[in-house]
């Protein structure tokens, strides 16, 4: 194989062992995503409070579908 910068020559043996770190770090990515994923939906005392009180003041702003899906409040 050859590189693509300086057309030298490049081991087998270095092509695989730098395909084996991109194929771990992927790996490691979507352990880190899912990770992250199962942990943010976890509901604390803390959150289900904080999500009473943004639910007692109306919640999530509507999207307004007219101007790209701002928010409405950003209109203001």
């Amino acid at each position: 194989m050859k590189c693509p910068h300086c057309s030298n020559d490049i081991k087998q043996r270095l092509v695989m062992k730098e395909a084996a770190r991109i194929e771990a770090r992927s790996e490691r990515r979507a352990l880190r995503t899912t990770a992250a994923s199962l942990l943010g939906s976890i509901t604390s005392d803390a959150k289900a409070a904080a999500a009473r009180e943004n639910g007692k003041k109306g919640g999530r702003p509507k999207r307004n579908r007219e101007k790209g899906g701002t928010h409405e409040h950003e209109l203001a």
